[in-house]
Order: C-alpha cells, then structure tokens, then sequence
C-alpha cells in the first residue's frame, strides 16, 4: 500500500507529536512531518491513518492535518467531542464548534483562535476522548446530542478530575431520580416557541404564493416530551392563533375588547410584513387548517399513533408517513421533527413535483444548508439555538474566571465602554433562559454579578432574575429562533415583527406548557399533544399578545390592509 508519495520535494512546515487510540484500545504516538502544502499532503495522512485503524484524534493540530480545515491559533482550553458526527454537519456538532468559537472571541478577546475537536467513529471510545481532552489542556467539553447521555458520568468524572465542565447540548445533566451531575450543564430548549413562530412563517407563505388553504402537519421519529413533542404543539397552536387573531382584526374595532385590539394590530402587522398593504384580498375568506388526522390532538388509539410517529430516527422510515400527511391528508406545510427522515419528507415533495405549492419546515438548526437541492420547498426552520446557548453555558461554566475577568477589564475600560454583561447577552443571542427551582420556571439573568452567592435575585427591566454565575449542576432550558435569510423564504425583517407582537406570549405559553410536560407521568404524547395543551397554548398567547408598536387610529382602522 502506497501512503505518500515517492518522492516528496517539500519543505518541512509542520510537526507535531500526536496520541491516538486505534479500534484495538492501543495508544499509537506518532511524530508526522508535513511536507508543503497542507492540502495536498492531507489525503496521504488520511490514508495513513486509515491503514493503522485510528478512531480517535486527540489534539487540534492533528485535526489540522485530517480536516485541512483549520485557519486560526489552536485555542486548547475548549474541545468538542462530536456524536460520531462530522464536526462540519451543518448540524449540531458544527454548531457546538461554532459556539466554542464564538466563546473565545466574544468573551475572551482572542481572535484568530479555534477551539479543539474530536471526532469518534464509535460511542464507545467517548470515555477515553473525554479524559485525553483534559490531559490535552482542556477546561470545559461541550458534547452536542443526547447520545453522549450513556457516557454522561464518565464526561462528567473527567470535568471533576480536571476542576472542568462538560456541558451536554440538548439533553439533560440530571441522574435521573438522583439530582444532577455536578460538573456538567445540560441544555436543553424551548421548542415549542421556534416550532410556533415557524407555523405563523409557514401559514403566510402559502398565503404568499398559492391560493390554496393553508394546511399544517407534523410528525416525530420517537416520542420525546420535552425534546421533539414541543416544536410539534408549538407549531399547530400557530393555527389557532392565526385564525383566532385574525377574526379579531375583521371585526368593527369598536366592538372590540382590549385584547382583541391587540391581536388585530399584532396580526395586521405581520401579514403587512409578509403579503403587503393589501394583504385582506391577499387572505380572502382562507383560513388555516391542521390535517384531518392530526385536528383533534394525539389519541394514541387504533392507527392514530402512526399518524404522529415513526418510532425511529432511521432514514427512509418516514416516507410512509410523509406519503400519508402530504398525498392524503393534503398538508402544504409540513414540518419533520425526526432527523434524517427529513430528506424522506423531501424526497416525497420532489418526486410529486409540489414545488411552490407545499412546503417543508426544518428543525433544530438552519436545514437549508443541508438539504440545499431541495431549498425551493424550505419556507424557514425552527431553530434550537444551539450557538448562542452554548457560548453562554462556557461563559457560567467557572471554567474561564481568569481569562474573563481580563476580558472585562479591556472591555469596559474600553473607547466604546460597553458593559462585559452586554457582550455576553449578545454572545447568547439575547436568549431568554430558565431553570427549574423547587418545581416552579424561574428566568435566569445571563450575566455575571459580583456577588459570591450560589444563587442571587437581581431586578432587570422590572423583572426578577435568578442569577448563577455557575451553571454546573443544572439544567438550563432556552429560547429558540427560525431561519431567516439565504434560501429561506423568510427575511429577518419578517421574524423581527413576528417577535415584536409575540415574544413575550409565546415565553408565557411555553413557560405553563413546559410546566405541565414536566410534571411526572405528563411527558407522554397524550398529554403533550393533546388538543387541549395545543389550543391552552394558543389560548395564552392570544390572551398576551402585543399589538407589536402599532397603536390604533379607529378613523382609519376599519380599512386597514384594504
């Protein structure tokens, strides 16, 4: 087997000493020369590799060699351990490097730096990646998805050995009955929030560019009540609320009552937004409409579970089910919470020709960029944000308290004398975050305070705050985002007022919602999808809405969008 080539003329730019651990548990230390050009010797390292049956890479400048994708200083204080996943998936384990990299620029000032990453072929090899990581220089471990959750004490065991902090991206830090580890974070989100603002998207596209009704559907791969069930209630509530809201806005606003004023404004403002002045002849007498088998809720009964799962996060097992909402129930928005089996979905529109005519949602990061072939049917995604909430979780991680504190130091003392909590707010993306206190949702200040305390109340816009300037030992559960911009159908100007008339609503929404899944033996699909927890979802928002700015002139009102 030929490796590298017979005769090398480079010059030597690169050496490095690097640990690896082959598929029979043998640490291997090789010393690679990398003659030239990175680029064109990379493909001779792979192979090299390959020969000697490496699963693992530990340090970044090996990664260097085998990704030929990394341009910036070796930052090695974080490392992100993938889920078997590439690092560049466009998914999570690229948004957990992503946000490692935005930790370091944002919270630290170091520019041109990149975080370190390991990319196991195998699960089972996690435990040893964790530790080698640290002996590596790492101060914190962020594992994106719920598969590091078997190997969650060993990540957890190596952060206390090393006095760092693993945080787990989407998945709880809890040990079941028994609290939480204590070095680790677990993320974990608010879908239904991202799941709503993308129906209320997808229900004004299909009033953008069809004539037809707009008709909602969705479905899981497995049945998860805090996890895939919320952007599914979320994302079926947007119709009630549409329709609700809008019905209000036809009324004579003399007849209305406050809060009906507040959803015609709100409504109004966001279907200006999408469909313009005239956006009444635009709407007509259509009226958005969730498929017949999934209008009443889930039941459960006889074949009704098909109708909502596909009990795998298998490729190819959600072509039935796809075949069943689009084809037979007639849905024209249709949002796959199930993974890969968003290309079955795909697949599906396509070989039907239904471009411009039905549409798909994506979920959990912008899936555009991953199915780019099929980016005419991708109205938006609902985004979990991934990014903003992780940066966020190393910066509470008492992982960097050195480095940070000199990072405030130049920020506050700088020309601009902006406030080191301000950085770190936008670092988060503004996000809203939560935890769970004494069974109750409590809002969590994302900044630091001087207080030593464990736990401290600080009064923000006029809202109570907990703050915690360590996050270990908790579960922390976060606002999302849809796709805006590229491919997407939506603009941010779009998502922009969408918030402004529903942020504050759909935080209240998801705050009882997640109140009532969390409560043991409700995180069933019963309960979580039933109809009545969608239209009390919708209920709450409508009951909250903001008129998004737009005051009410009455003389004009009543042709308002005509």
């Amino acid at each position: 087997m030929e490796l590298f080539p017979k005769n090398i003329k480079y010059l030597v730019n690169f050496i490095d000493i690097i640990l690896f651990k082959n598929n029979n548990n043998n640490i291997v230390i090789i010393k690679i020369f990398i003659f030239g050009n990175q680029n064109k010797i990379g493909g001779y390292v792979k192979k090299l590799l390959s020969f000697l049956g490496i699963s693992t890479i530990v340090t970044a400048s090996a990664m260097t060699i085998v990704s030929c994708g990394f341009k910036g200083d070796r930052y090695s204080g974080i490392y992100v351990v993938t889920d078997t996943g590439k690092i560049a998936d466009r998914s999570f384990n690229q948004s957990g490097y992503v946000s490692g990299n935005r930790f370091v620029k944002d919270a630290l000032l170091i520019e041109n730096a990149e975080v370190g990453y390991i990319q196991p072929t195998v699960m089972t090899d996690a435990p040893w990646m964790y530790s080698q990581s640290y002996k590596n220089g790492a101060k914190a471990l962020v594992l994106p998805g719920f598969k590091h959750l078997n190997y969650l004490e060993s990540a957890d065991q190596s952060s206390e050995l090393a006095g760092g902090a693993a945080i787990i991206v989407d998945a709880s830090a809890g040990k079941g009955n028994d609290g939480f580890f204590e070095n680790t974070i677990g993320l974990l989100y608010r879908a239904d929030m991202s799941g709503f603002w993308a129906g209320l998207a997808g229900i004004m596209h299909v009033f953008k560019v069809t004539n037809d009704v707009p008709k909602l559907a969705t479905y899981g791969g497995m049945q998860n009540g805090t996890a895939g069930d919320p952007f599914m209630a979320g994302f079926l509530a947007s119709v009630k609320v549409f329709n609700d809201s809008y019905e209000a806005y036809l009324k004579n606003p003399v007849t209305r009552t406050s809060q009906e004023n507040n959803q015609a404004l709100g409504i109004a403002k966001i279907a200006e937004s999408f469909l313009g002045e005239k956006f009444v002849d635009k709407i007509g007498d259509r009226r958005a409409e969730i498929v017949e088998a999934q209008r009443e809720g889930y039941n459960g009964k006889g074949t009704g579970h098909a109708q909502w799962f596909t009990d795998s996060y298998d490729a190819g097992k959600g072509a039935d089910i796809s075949q069943m909402l689009i084809n037979a129930q007639g849905a024209n928005v249709i949002m796959p919470v199930a993974g890969p089996q968003t290309a079955d979905t795909l697949n599906i529109l396509a070989e039907n020709k239904y471009q411009n005519k039905r549409f798909v949602i994506g979920v959990d990061t912008n899936q555009v960029e991953m199915y780019d072939t099929f980016s005419d049917f991708f109205i938006t995604s609902a985004e979990k944000d991934i990014v903003g909430s992780t940066a966020l979780a190393l910066a509470h991680s008492g992982s960097f308290s050195d480095e940070m504190e000199d990072a405030k130091v130049k920020i506050e003392s700088g020309s601009e004398g902006k406030d080191y909590n301000d950085v770190l707010h936008e670092m988060g993306n503004s996000l809203s975050v939560t935890t769970k206190i004494d069974g109750k949702f409590e809002k969590v200040y994302t900044g630091l305070v001087e207080d030593d305390k464990d736990e401290t109340e600080i009064q923000v816009d006029g809202n109570t705050l907990i703050a915690f300037n360590n996050w270990k030992e908790k579960d922390l559960w976060l606002g999302g985002s849809i796709s805006t911009g590229g491919e997407n159908k939506v603009e941010l100007g779009h998502f922009e007022d969408i918030k402004s008339v529903f942020s504050s609503a759909t935080e209240l929404a998801s705050l009882e919602y997640f109140e009532y899944v969390t409560t043991p033996g409700q995180s069933i699909a019963k309960y979580t999808l039933s109809i009545e927890a969608i239209n009390q979802y919708a209920d709450t928002i409508l009951g909250n809405m903001s008129s998004g700015g737009t005051e009410t002139n009455y003389g004009d009102f009543i042709n308002y969008g005509k």
